[in-house]
């Protein structure tokens, strides 16, 4: 009796792992440390052994002791698996990629299944290092795929409060999702804009999932600071709004709001300034599949160079010998030719050959394409 093989079905996510960290600590004399986080994933072997690779880092934060990252992390996660992550945060003190040229802060342990089991999904780690190292907050949640929308989005500043004493702002923006807890993680960082308090930053695009859960009537949290070089950014103003509302232009213009002004001056504050939207936009991006489901048909193109300076069909150096195994060229049209080929319903391929002359540095050469058969 024939038995067919066992399906096992495996129970695989895609995580998110957004980083921030508190009370680093401080490598530099003169300035405070310049941190970035790298993280590294365990993996067991088909022989079982364990494979520690990396799998990213995060931007450098400068001279921040309180750093939040907002390059986040895809990972694999799988149920039935141990998955060790390991998190080496470093004090960068040049360009250099080797991250034995940098001040080591401290590192910390754990697994894809006790961030995602903590409650709110939000892991503290506690850095192990010399001395009093800081610790490590990672928020683990699941990547919905299917939640392809973005949300493209032009803005300025006008007439943003002056930070600076003997000049204008440097102002950049952050962008908060609000968790139902009362939490809230980073989801985007625009670019400074030095000394103005009218910038207008470059466009740019944020998924609705890292940004508000998918929903497009939950509310978002974004943040203007003046920008310094010492890490102490100085706020400008808050203020709240929704895709929907950016969307539908109901917000087109926000006041930001700086809550200990307001509460030092009562009635007599208005606002730190206003944030306005020139441009806001979604789409969805699609998939392969979807394209090909939608009936996108792939066409296939081949241009053969028969050189002489391959050699001769005789010469098994060449490659253009002819023997009874195919040659790197058919190898190479077979193997893609073969992926194209479902997808395209005549199933038939063009092909072009080129000239198989030699010129000499001197000569001028016309070249002529023509029409292959015999592929």
């Amino acid at each position: 009796m024939h038995q067919q093989p066992l399906e096992i079905d495996v129970l695989c996510s895609k995580v998110r792992l957004t980083l921030a960290a508190k009370n680093l600590k401080d490598m530099d004399v003169f300035s405070k440390s310049d941190p970035i986080c790298v993280v590294f994933l365990t993996t067991s072997s088909a022989r079982g052994a364990e494979i520690t690779l990396e799998i990213g880092r995060t931007e450098v934060v400068m001279n921040n002791l309180n750093p939040e990252w907002s390059k986040t992390f895809l990972v694999d996660y799988f149920f039935e698996e141990v998955q060790k992550i390991r998190f080496d945060v470093y004090d960068v003190d040049s360009k250099s990629k080797n991250l034995a040229d940098h001040d080591f802060i401290g590192s910390a342990n754990t697994t894809l299944g006790e961030i995602v089991g903590a409650p709110g999904s939000t892991k503290w780690l506690t850095l192990q290092g010399s001395g009093k190292c800081g610790t490590l907050k990672v928020v683990g949640e699941e990547a919905d795929e299917t939640t392809k929308e973005v949300m493209n989005i032009t803005c300025r500043g006008v007439k943003l409060d002056k930070k600076d004493f003997f000049g204008k702002s440097d102002p950049f923006l952050n962008f908060y999702r609000l968790n139902d807890d009362g939490s809230r993680v980073l989801a985007h960082r625009t670019e400074y804009i030095k000394r103005t308090l009218n910038p207008k930053w470059k466009p740019f695009e944020i998924n609705l999932r890292q940004l508000a859960m998918g929903d497009r009537t939950r509310k978002f949290q974004i943040e203007c600071f003046d920008y310094d070089n010492d890490g102490g950014h100085d706020l400008i103003g808050i203020c709240e709004t929704s895709c929907d509302r950016l969307a539908f232009k109901e917000d087109s213009e926000i006041p930001l709001i700086h809550p200990k002004k307001k509460e030092k001056k009562g009635k007599r504050y208005k606002h730190s300034g206003i944030l306005a939207f020139d441009s806001v936009s979604t789409k969805r991006h699609y998939s392969f599949l979807e394209y090909i489901t939608g009936g996108t048909r792939i066409d296939f193109a081949v241009a053969i160079d028969f050189t002489a300076s391959n050699g001769q069909v005789n010469d098994s150096r060449s490659l253009h010998y002819i023997s009874r195994n195919l040659n790197q060229y058919q190898m190479a049209i077979r193997a893609i030719a073969d992926i194209c080929a479902p997808y395209n319903p005549s199933g038939v391929f063009e092909a072009i050959s080129g000239p198989s002359c030699r010129s000499t540095p001197d000569s001028l050469t016309t070249v002529f394409l023509w029409p292959y058969v015999g592929l």
